[in-house]
């Protein structure tokens, strides 16, 4: 059970970066969203060995969500067709602030 503790708590950290990630569009987004993919997917696995309710539970949602990858995988797509000519792919500095576009 400690490995499935510690893929929960990977796949919970992960979805947030990934999220953050994809709201700032960030060129990394892409890679992050792959390995957050794979992660939930070894803790829905291994959710499913357990017999306890909540980890049928737990099981079932990774299952679900695998709908929600696919949209993800076709939204990071979208994002990367269109995104070359919306210039609104943002860059922040050291310190945090979106950079000004490049002109």
């Amino acid at each position: 059970m400690t490995r499935f503790i510690a893929l929960d708590l990977d796949c919970a950290q992960t979805c947030e970066l990934a999220a953050t990630l994809m709201v700032r569009a960030s060129e990394s987004s892409k890679r992050i969203c792959t390995t957050c993919a794979e992660i939930c997917k070894l803790c829905g696995q291994e959710c499913a060995r357990y017999s306890m309710a909540h980890c049928q539970v737990c099981a079932q949602a990774f299952r679900r969500s695998g709908a929600a990858r696919k949209s993800a995988r076709k939204w990071q797509q979208l994002h990367d067709l269109v995104e070359p000519f919306t210039g609104l792919h943002q860059k922040a500095d050291v310190a945090g602030e979106p950079l000004k576009p490049d002109t």
